[in-house]
Formats: structure tokens, sequence, C-alpha cells
């Protein structure tokens, strides 16, 4: 079948890029001719290319510092648009209508946030509002910071009734379908957990010396020289991914995304704010602490860590607690039986609909 995927696929995101990347390998491993649906929506496309662009320059001691972060920056965005070379992505469409004249015989919505109607990526073609394909389906579709009891657009309710299966990321989406719609959706992985990215290859060590990983985590100062002095005894360097800020050693700004993925699959230790940080440093296994400072973030992350049984990786009280966990192992026992359970459920739901005619 011609399988179309509708994502955020274009934000220029580490974790948006790869989770629309790993889930056109899956459906393509399943078969199908896979195509991402090359859907425009200028607003949230802005808010996300801005920071590629507009930075703070500090006049004064760090106005080099500033400056090289820029042209990072720059050059971060050209290595992020490489990589759509490796999507195989429709022309340009901007509504249903051209989403329907593209001729799919399915549509998948998701994974990411497709559906947080509180973000600025918030789009009604998302919830099927006026998609008329053969099947309609969402796979892992993300909520982020819709809680359940919010008052949701009235006009999602047309588009929901579409689909012929109702998948989601996280434990609030299912209570979002269940209050909207009245029947309980799929909980199933983010596609990254799913996709084996050892077939890409590209995963030469960057440093030769260990290091602890930071991916949006943001620490106060206490925090941070905890992290500074821990880095020390241990005869660590501190690497920040993708991100930068002074109390790094090393500040890998012009990465693309498979560089980043190679980042957390040689850490030692992963420091994070973020979803995918999270999904990435338990997949490689490493020791990790997550910890997420927005409701957006809170509620993915929270989430995703009971579903495999590692919640005590984001429980903690004072620095001293916090400095304790990295020196915690994480158990990954129950982790791996998990993982297996949920990835062959997850991957029979898109096998289950994906197959109809």
């Amino acid at each position: 079948m011609k399988v179309g995927i509708l994502t955020h696929h274009n934000i220029k995101n580490y974790g948006a890029y790869l989770q629309a990347y790993a889930l056109f390998k899956i459906i393509e491993e399943l078969g199908h001719d896979v195509v991402i649906v090359n859907f425009m929506n200028i607003l949230h496309m802005l808010a996300n290319y801005r920071p590629f662009f507009i930075r703070k320059i500090r006049f004064g001691k760090n106005l080099m510092m500033d400056l090289r972060s820029y042209l990072q920056g720059y050059g971060q965005f050209v290595k992020f648009s490489a990589a759509m070379k490796h999507l195989s992505l429709t022309h340009p469409v901007f509504n249903a209508s051209q989403i329907n004249a593209l001729g799919l015989d399915a549509l998948v919505v998701g994974s990411d946030e497709v559906w947080n109607f509180r973000d600025k990526g918030y789009h009604p073609v998302k919830f099927g509002v006026g998609i008329d394909v053969p099947i309609l389906i969402s796979y892992a579709a993300g909520t982020g910071s819709v809680m359940p009891g919010d008052r949701f657009p009235e006009n999602i309710l047309e588009g929901l009734r579409r689909f012929k299966g109702l998948s989601v990321r996280e434990c609030n989406g299912v209570k979002f379908i269940q209050e909207v719609l009245g029947i309980t959706p799929k909980l199933v992985l983010d596609p990254t957990l799913i996709y084996d990215f050892e077939l890409e290859n590209r995963f030469s060590p960057m440093f030769t010396k260990e290091y602890i990983l930071v991916y949006y985590c943001k620490l106060s100062h206490d925090y941070q020289k905890a992290v500074r002095d821990y880095a020390k005894k241990h005869d660590l360097i501190i690497v920040g991914a993708g991100c930068s800020d002074l109390w790094f050693d090393k500040s890998l700004i012009n990465i693309d995304p498979f560089e980043w993925v190679g980042l957390f699959r040689n850490a030692k230790i992963v420091l994070t704010g973020t979803f995918h940080g999270t999904v990435f440093a338990s997949k490689y296994r490493r020791n990790f602490i997550s910890y997420p400072t927005s409701v957006n973030r809170m509620n993915k992350v929270q989430s995703y860590l009971r579903q495999i049984g590692l919640e005590d990786r984001m429980i903690f009280h004072s620095v001293e607690e916090f400095v304790a966990l990295l020196d915690t192992p994480v158990d990954y026992r129950l982790f791996e039986s998990c993982l297996l359970r949920q990835r062959e459920s997850s991957i029979k739901f898109l096998k289950d609909y994906l197959t109809q005619v």
C-alpha cells in the first residue's frame, strides 16, 4: 500500500526528526511504499526555526562564545536540512484537500505531539478533520501538555471519529481519548524504541575520554556545581548534545540527528530534561537522570518511565539525592521485559491496520 505519515518532521528538533525517520523505516520494513506528508504549518515552523537564527548575544567576555554558538547553530540548521533527504517527502501540502489528493491508501498520524492542541503545532488536520483516505490510524500520537479535563476544540470530534485505529504514546493521551470518544486507545511505544538505529552504521565515538552527556537539562547553579565536582572526581568531561552552556566542557551544536544518537550510545552518564533524551538514554542502557522542568515534558517523561518501570530515575529532592542517583546504576531487568512485550504489541498494531484491504 501507499502509506503516508503525518507528523512533526520539519521542525528541526532531534527527537521529532528521529521519530519520523524511525516510523518511516518501520512501516517500510512492513513492505509498504511510504512517504512523509510534507504538511506545512507555517506558524509552527517559524516558532521552531527561530532559535537557529535568533540568539541572544552577550557583549563582553562571552561575545566570542556567543558568536561561535550562532555560527554553529546555522551549521546545525544546514545539517538538519541535509538529513531531510533520508525521508521520502511529498510535495508541500497546506490543507486536508491537498492531503486527500495525494492518493494514499493509508495515513498514519503520529508520533510526537500531533495531538497537543495547546501547542503552536496544533492543526485540525492532525486530528483527521477533513481527511478522506481508505485507512486512517494514529500511531503513538502524543498529547504533550494536554491534561485530563482540558477543554478541547469541538471540531476535532468530527476528525477523531474517522480513525479506524487509535494508539497514543502517553497515559494522558489514553485519558484524553476516553474523555472525548468514550473508548480506550492502544498505548504503544515511541517508534525510536522499535527501530534499530545500528542499521545506520554512523556511530563512531566522538571522544576518547568518557563523558557525561547533557541534553536540555535546566539545572540550578548548585546542581551544576555538583555535576562538575562529580565529573572531576571520576575523570569525566561534560558534553552538551546539540545545546550549549557555560558549565559544559564541550558544546556540540553543529551535529546532525544521527551524530546526536551516537553521543547517547557512547555516553557514560546522561542528564536530560526531555522525552527523547530519556528514551535514547534508556534505549542504550545508559546510567541516566531525567529532570524535566515543564509540564509538557513532565507529562511525557513520567508516562514513559512508568511504562518501563524506571520512575526512580527522576525522583530526588536535594542535590545530595541527585548525586547519589548519579552513582546508582539503572536496573534494566524490568525494562528489558517491558520493552520486548510492548515492542511486539506496538508492531502488531501497525500490522493489523496496515494489512486491511
